[in-house]
């Protein structure tokens, strides 16, 4: 899973973006 995408709930591109 790539990080800083909308996909994963876990990790939302607001906060990896």
């Amino acid at each position: 899973v790539k990080r800083g995408t909308s996909k994963t709930p876990e990790t939302p591109d607001s906060q990896n973006g």
